[in-house]
């Protein structure tokens, strides 16, 4: 009886995928989940060039040739990053910039902090960005992704708003955009040694208040420089 249980016990060990063989419906969300994760710290850590098939695999504890089951080219990968992280914006988006309150102003100081703090919960998403940015994969993927796309449109749309109803300097409101996050961004990829001396040492979250009243100086009207 004994030995009937551990043989049991073992039989119930799920076996290594063969190679190219994709698992089971019940398996294949989860794995495909892991992947993702993976691909998103390779991404982060070294763009394009980062992305390796083997790695993967051997995160996820696949073949490798199973891991073509799920993303057939790099491109594919880096989509899938870009998706993940487009979802993520996609439940905050209308939150940001829809109001109340009634003052763009006050919408752009909310919209900074919570961009500032949507950051700081993962420092990988900063670094994809930029990635994305200096390799220009990520921001083709980036531009093919729905969500993504949408947070950027929702973003450049306040902007333009917020410039017709007379409270935002008139300037291009993508550039805008793509100023004010390069802002945060800035931030959120000093080296630690540079921040010591650059950011007094202190975190990008004790520095919040500082970059709300830097970028509302900059874009909103009738504030004191």
């Amino acid at each position: 009886m004994r030995a009937g249980a551990r043989r049991g016990r073992v039989l119930v060990r799920r076996p290594r995928p063969g190679p190219g063989r994709p698992p089971g419906p019940s398996q294949a969300g989860a794995l495909r989940k892991a992947l993702v994760a993976a691909a998103t710290r390779q991404y982060a850590d070294g763009g394009r060039a980062g992305i390796s098939f083997g790695a993967l695999a051997a995160a996820v504890g696949l073949h490798k040739a199973t891991v073509f089951h799920y993303f057939a080219t790099k491109d594919a990968v880096i989509a899938a990053v870009f998706a993940e992280l487009g979802d993520e914006l996609a439940a905050h988006r209308t939150a940001w910039f829809a109001p109340p309150p009634a003052s763009y102003a006050a919408r752009l100081e909310r919209a900074i902090g919570e961009l500032v703090d949507f950051y700081e919960q993962d420092p990988l998403r900063a670094r994809v960005i930029c990635h994305g940015l200096l390799d220009g994969t990520g921001t083709r993927e980036a531009g093919a992704e729905p969500a993504l796309a949408a947070f950027v449109a929702d973003f450049v749309a306040f902007l333009r708003a917020g410039m017709d109803a007379g409270e935002f300097h008139p300037v291009d409101p993508a550039g805008l955009m793509m100023t004010i996050g390069g802002m945060i961004l800035f931030e959120q990829m000093l080296p630690p040694v540079a921040r010591r001396t650059y950011g007094r040492g202190t975190p990008v979250s004790a520095r919040r208040q500082e970059l709300i009243a830097l970028v509302c100086r900059a874009v909103v009207k009738g504030v004191r420089r």
